[in-house]
């Protein structure tokens, strides 16, 4: 059996090129316009591709649109990994590493995170269904490691888990807020914001030393 001819290979190039254009060319127009106010016009025009080439990918904007959010969402889970106790490397260091990762993952895709952030509840239900399930996966696998935790002696085992995972979906979801509605962080604001999103997660905002703080 002998494989693909050097024309199926181009020819199947050509198309995952255009797909891309198209999709990148989404990702800016709907980050820049809105997801109502763009026009499947406005995304070829971007792209540079006809308005048939469009309809061999997508067979409509909302279609485009979920796409796109699929592909944030494949980017966030890959960047969540869970600890391993038995490496050389200390648990928060782990855990400090894979909130980098993902708010990076954030910055790195900051078109497709404001469209998440300004349009993907408000577009249809399904596109709100895709959302629900997302966040509750991430909301799960918080839990999950917070119950691991609390095994390993590492989380106190009076935490409400469900309570508390939520407040840590919380605090990552008004980071993609910032970024969507300001300036791009710099590599070592990332690195701070992940330190202090750590710090206040595992420790709340108790003063360091333990105590309470209080007036004087």
């Amino acid at each position: 059996m002998t494989g693909p001819d050097r024309r199926t290979i181009r020819a199947s190039a050509t198309r995952a090129t255009k797909k891309a254009a198209l999709l990148q060319a989404a990702a800016q127009t709907f980050a820049s316009k809105g997801y109502h106010q763009t026009r499947i016009s406005d995304v070829i025009g971007c792209a540079g591709v006809a308005r048939g080439t469009f309809y061999l990918y997508f067979e409509s904007k909302t279609a485009l649109f979920l796409e796109l959010l699929d592909l944030l969402l494949i980017e966030l889970r890959a960047a969540i990994v869970g600890v391993d106790v038995t490496s050389h490397i200390s648990v928060e260091d782990q855990l400090s590493h894979t909130v980098r990762n993902i708010l990076a993952a954030v910055v790195d895709n900051r078109n497709l995170t404001t469209i998440v952030v300004r349009e993907a509840a408000c577009v249809d239900a399904e596109t709100d269904l895709r959302m629900a399930r997302f966040y509750r996966r991430i909301v799960d696998y918080i839990c999950c490691s917070l119950l691991e935790g609390q095994k390993l002696g590492l989380i106190a085992p009076d935490i409400d888990t469900d309570v508390a995972s939520m407040c840590i979906l919380g605090t990552f979801r008004q980071f993609m807020e910032r970024v969507a509605r300001s300036k791009t962080p710099s590599q070592m604001e990332v690195d701070q914001i992940a330190r202090e999103m750590l710090q206040f997660n595992l420790g709340g905002i108790r003063a360091r030393s333990g105590t309470l703080l209080t007036n004087r």
